[in-house]
Formats: structure tokens, C-alpha cells, sequence
């Protein structure tokens, strides 16, 4: 009788396992989703002297982009000219929210070289094994062995799903002493 509650206990533990995991996978591609949407905006970039409007997508490393109030800065960027703008140092990074002023910024890093890219790639990473998600890897893979290594044949040398079974519940008990 105790091994079949084992047996119900282990399935209801993986059961659970797998769903928590689901649901997290799923609100970290949520995240990560809103995230890519938040900064795909339009930008005012200086190329060959004219002003151009282009999607933040387009713009690379050297460009030399113009901000003002209201604008999200694009990229991590280094200042080259501010007015009126309140900054720590001359680097300013991606998703910053540019409040007052004006700016002509030199963009440093774009996409996943940025900082907030490096946030969005971890939160599409899968996260590290918990213990007990290392412990059902470990428990399932010592199950199948015992089984694969046991003979499912009857002592006529017929194949027997009995044999099967037994070779599956003796596995538990085995696993117990881990």
C-alpha cells in the first residue's frame, strides 16, 4: 500500500513541477514581450547632415541620435551635447526617459549589447534546476535503467507485462534508500 502512495505522491510532486514551470516560462515571455514592445519607437537620427526619422531597430553603434523631452533614449548612448537636461555623467542608458531638455547623443550599444537588452535576454533564459527538479531527473532516470536492465520475461522465458510491473515497483523501493 505505501507504494502506491508514493507512487501518488511523486506524480501529484512532478505534476505540480511541471504546471509552476509552465506558468513561469510563460510570464517571463510576457515580459520579455512587453519589453521588445516598449522600445520599438521611432528616433531622430543625424546621418550625412539631415535629420531622419527611423524605427530604434535601424539605428547602429556611431549614429548620432537628437533627443528632447518626452523621448526614450534608444540605446545606451553617450552625451555629446545637453541643454537643460539633468544627467549623473555623460552615459545614459536605453529606456531612460528623457524628462527635460535636449540632447545630441552618441549611441555606444544597441539591441542585446545594451543593459536593458542584457535584462531582456535573462528574462528569456531558462532559469537554473531546483533541487527537487534535479532530484525527479535523477529518480526518473535511476527508475528506467532498473528497468531496462531487468529481464521481462516469466520464468517460462515468455513475455510477461507482470514482470514489468514487478521490475517498476521494486525500483521505488530501491530509490527509497537515497
Amino acid at each position: 500500500m505505501g507504494e502506491i502512495s508514493n507512487f501518488i505522491i511523486i506524480t501529484v510532486l512532478i505534476f505540480l513541477s511541471v504546471l509552476l514551470d509552465f506558468f513561469q516560462e510563460h510570464k517571463a515571455e510576457k515580459a520579455a514581450d512587453s519589453l521588445r514592445h516598449s522600445v520599438s519607437k521611432q528616433t531622430t537620427v543625424i546621418r550625412d547632415s539631415n535629420n531622419i526619422s527611423l524605427p530604434v531597430s535601424q539605428i547602429v553603434p556611431g549614429d548620432v541620435v537628437l533627443l528632447s523631452a518626452g523621448d526614450m533614449v534608444p540605446a545606451d548612448v553617450r552625451l555629446l551635447d545637453a541643454s537643460d537636461l539633468i544627467e549623473a555623467s555623460n552615459a545614459v542608458f536605453m529606456g531612460t526617459n528623457v524628462i527635460s531638455g535636449n540632447a545630441k547623443v552618441l549611441i555606444v550599444n544597441t539591441g542585446l549589447n545594451t543593459a536593458m537588452g542584457a535584462i531582456a535576454d535573462n528574462l528569456t533564459k531558462a532559469p537554473p534546476q531546483t533541487s527537487f527538479e534535479i532530484g525527479t531527473e535523477k529518480f526518473g532516470t535511476l527508475t528506467e535503467a532498473k528497468i531496462k536492465s531487468e529481464k521481462h520475461v516469466n520464468p517460462n522465458g515468455e513475455k510477461s507485462l507482470r514482470v514489468l510491473e514487478l521490475a517498476y515497483l521494486k525500483s521505488f523501493r530501491i530509490n527509497q534508500s537515497f
